[in-house]
């Protein structure tokens, strides 16, 4: 079986646990594939539908979330519709890549499968499974149950508590969704090799979908290298700051499998109509995990800065201080930062912005430096860190609890590309 454990992973998870495997059938017939690409939710916001805004936000959170949501995402969505539409071209000249979709149903969505499926025949593969856990279970067999339940038992077992609920659900759909594409790209004679394989990601959202599943699949597929994101190619559908951030740098890779993304804010920001400073051109970061099931350490990154050279903000450019009614500054000492997993677990992607005066080299520099640490979970108080001058846990769960404690991790990552 071509398998592989991701580096800093803790427990060996074989595939043939929860389907077929691609890299398993027909090895001596089957075409390997050396790059993989993960589309996930894209193009939402081609046709706003359904037209009342009440159940477009129950169906998939499609809501005028703040003033011109609808309007930019729409507008992001037309130019990803050609960018995507550019690199399937591009992948239909080589016999070695594959696309992968995650569907939505949605109008855009499903213009893109057909453009996909037309240029890529047997290379394009549409996830045949949906959201229903109890369906998913029944299509898969006995099998894939027997390995979920010895995921939740090896889960507790790491962190000392049983995992949320929410996350459950979004490891198994992760689950399900890769063994299906494993499933699928057997039956159409492919195969790839999970330690050398290339696998990139895109689509919706930044934090949400396209954060947790490409994350938590990378782990169910067994590879040795985390999914390469591109917020390019992606819609950050819940940020206005994302959305007219401009990437730097992505994929920079630290130890533990985390990953580095740099950014240049467009955003005026939220106190625009005030005497503020103009906060265009700064630049933003954010730490994500590369490979991560729910067996996995979770990670929080301690960064160095200059003092009073970088500040925390929210999602719509708010200070988060000044958003909990306190007094925002910039950090006076380091900062530890979150490394996100996604919506769909206890883990958010600290976003600090550089004051005006940090370079990007400063800046980058900073956080190619940090010291990455694994969370725990089983004690029931967090040490504390000293972030923008005050004492935080390092994390805390959905009740409010502080969660864990962590241990540094001796590898630093040894450069950026």
């Amino acid at each position: 079986m071509l398998s592989t454990v991701a580096p800093g992973n803790q427990l060996i998870l074989k595939m043939s646990d929860y389907s077929s495997g691609a890299a398993d059938s027909g090895k001596d017939q089957a075409m390997i594939l050396n790059r993989l690409y993960l589309c996930v939710h894209a193009l939402s916001w081609i046709e706003i539908e359904p037209a009342e805004q009440r159940q477009r936000e129950l169906q998939w959170g499609g809501g005028e979330h703040w003033l011109g949501r609808t309007a930019a995402c729409r507008e992001l969505d037309l130019v990803l519709r050609q960018k995507m539409q550019r690199l399937i071209r591009d992948i239909a000249g080589n016999e070695d890549e594959a696309f992968l979709i995650l569907p939505t149903g949605l109008r855009g969505n499903r213009e893109l499968i057909e453009f996909a499926r037309a240029h890529l025949g047997a290379r394009c593969l549409v996830c045949r499974l949906g959201a229903d856990l109890a369906e998913n279970r029944r299509i898969l067999g006995t099998g894939f149950s027997r390995g979920l339940a010895a995921d939740r038992a090896a889960a507790a077992a790491a962190h000392g508590a049983p995992v949320s609920a929410y996350e459950l659900a979004a490891w198994e759909r992760s689950r399900a969704w890769a063994a299906d594409f494993d499933q699928q790209l057997a039956t159409r004679g492919y195969r790839y090799d999970p330690a050398t394989v290339e696998c990139v990601t895109f689509g919706a959202n930044w934090v949400g979908c396209g954060a947790t599943y490409p994350i938590q699949m990378a782990r169910a597929f067994g590879l040795a290298r985390a999914m390469q994101r591109r917020f390019e190619l992606s819609n950050p559908d819940w940020s206005p700051l994302l959305l007219a951030a401009e990437p730097i740098q992505q994929n920079l890779s630290l130890a533990g499998q985390v990953l580095l993304y740099i950014f240049r804010n467009g955003h005026l920001g939220p106190m625009a109509a005030t005497p503020s400073p103009d906060v265009r051109g700064r630049y933003l970061a954010q730490y994500w995990e590369g490979i991560r099931g729910i067996m996995d350490p979770a990670h929080v990154v301690t960064v160095d800065f200059p003092a009073e050279s970088v500040r925390e903000v929210d999602l719509f450019g708010v200070e988060v201080a000044r958003a909990r009614g306190l007094w925002a500054e910039p950090n006076r000492g380091p900062v530890t930062m979150s490394v996100g997993s996604g919506v769909f677990t206890p883990y958010h992607s600290t976003l600090v912005m550089a004051e005006e005066h940090l370079s990007l080299e400063e800046f980058r520099a900073a956080l190619l430096a940090g010291t990455v640490a694994e969370r725990h979970w089983k004690r029931t108080f967090a040490k504390s860190s000293k972030s923008c001058g005050r004492s935080i846990p390092d994390s805390t769960d959905r009740g409010g609890r502080a969660a864990g404690s962590w241990r540094r991790l001796d590898i630093h990552g040894a450069g950026y590309r």
